[in-house]
């Protein structure tokens, strides 16, 4: 009996994908019928082993390929093609990876598939770096700067924040970039001289022996109002056990 010759690889596989076989199991119940062609081999993967075989995905044409064996748009092309979506995080992106149809040469985590990655923030085209990459300033330096911008809160600088309002290198969270490195309280921080509760808590001194110790002090620097107090306590010249603003530490006495 005569050997038979198949079809070649492009042209037996443009024919098994004009089937519409989902997966493998189709294509072993079709691959046994009388329905197959005889120039089509029941076992494709060796008869065109190196001839262009890359998988039953492949052969099949329902797009479950392999990563090995997909080829995928260039980062600029992939990158053009995200950006268009308007996609601008990462947890977006892989909601919209899950629940949609996506071209088969776009990877599934660019992140670890091309070698041009910078980040999510440039891939996205929003900016956003992560924390561990930024360059932040010092804590005096961001101290610096916002007591320029009048913030009177911590909600203020929040949305300020949100809205890409601030320089980079200031934090979002400057309590947990600073932590260790200066940061005393959303106060100190914006120069609002807030004290939240937890600064409240620390052991200042007595009301009694707080008055007699900033009277001293007092005459001392030549302190002669509450703007003098505030100014000599930020270049360290009070103790701290000496508040700040002893209005909001000390309760009023009842008259």
């Amino acid at each position: 009996m005569d050997k038979i010759k198949f079809r070649s690889f492009t042209n037996a596989r443009k024919f098994t994908r004009s089937l519409g076989l989902k997966n493998n199991n189709d294509w072993k119940n079709y691959s046994k019928s009388e329905n197959k062609p005889e120039d089509i081999p029941a076992n494709p993967s060796q008869a065109y082993e190196g001839k262009g075989w890359k998988g039953i995905p492949d052969w099949l044409g329902n797009g479950n390929l392999s990563n090995k064996h997909r080829t995928y748009l260039s980062y600029e092309k992939c990158q053009n093609v995200i950006q268009k979506l308007g996609i601008t995080k990462q947890a977006d992106w892989e909601k919209y990876w899950k629940f949609n149809k996506k071209p088969i040469n776009i990877p599934s985590h660019p992140d670890r598939t091309y070698k041009e990655w910078k980040g999510w923030g440039t891939f996205l085209g929003t900016g956003r770096v992560a924390n561990q990459k930024i360059l932040f300033w010092s804590y005096e330096k961001s101290l610096k700067y916002l007591r320029l911008q009048n913030f009177k809160n911590q909600s203020e600088y929040r949305a300020a924040a949100k809205n890409n309002r601030l320089p980079k290198e200031i934090p979002k969270s400057p309590m947990t970039v600073y932590k260790n490195k200066g940061w005393s309280s959303w106060g100190e921080f914006l120069g609002t001289g807030f004290i939240d509760n937890k600064t409240k808590s620390q052991n200042y001194l007595s009301l009694d022996k707080a008055k007699l110790e900033s009277r001293v002090l007092a005459k001392k620097y030549n302190l002669k109002s509450h703007d003098d107090w505030i100014k000599a306590h930020r270049e360290g010249k009070i103790p701290k056990h000496l508040p700040r603003n002893p209005w909001q530490v000390y309760p009023k006495k009842k008259k």
